[in-house]
């Protein structure tokens, strides 16, 4: 059986830019680091690169491989992402359903306001992981963005 070096790219990249985030926001949080290598050793190494080997597959137009891109990484992804971060914080709010009802709506909220307010360096970003970097690499690459995106985020959370 093949080892999958994205796994282990995944299981580190993602909650290194989670901890740079933590640490520019003044937390730390190491249950939120262990789901986050967990996420995104597992799951994210597999959902991601499936969707760029299948966007490489199905088009060659630049443009059309950047907006599939994008369109994968749009806030109901992102609204995910916030909440495998909340529920790891406090695991207690999936105990009750007026706490994910919540929990939902601000994470969606907030990740479409996020969204909205970073596309255009997205779709640059993403036109550059997509036309320019091997397929072989896209997946690190897309998880770098992502680990800078969420230092992003930890910064807009402060100052907006």
């Amino acid at each position: 059986m093949k080892f999958n070096k994205d796994i282990l790219k995944g299981f580190i990249i993602y909650p290194l830019g989670d901890l740079i985030a933590q640490i520019i926001i003044g937390e730390f949080h190491l249950i939120r680091l262990l789901v986050l290598a967990l996420i995104g050793g597992f799951l994210y190494s597999y959902e991601i690169g499936k969707w760029f080997a299948f966007i490489e597959k199905k088009s060659k137009n630049a443009y059309s491989k950047t907006l599939l891109a994008v369109l994968f990484f749009n806030p109901l992804w992102i609204t995910r992402h916030f909440l495998f971060i909340e529920f790891s914080m406090f695991p207690e709010k999936l105990f009750s359903l007026s706490s994910i009802e919540l929990s939902i709506e601000t994470a969606f909220f907030s990740s479409l306001k996020t969204f909205i307010a970073s596309i255009i360096f997205t779709i640059i970003a993403n036109y550059i992981i997509q036309n320019i970097i091997h397929l072989k690499y896209r997946f690190m690459s897309s998880a770098i963005f992502s680990a800078l995106m969420n230092i992003y985020y930890a910064l807009s959370k402060m100052y907006f």
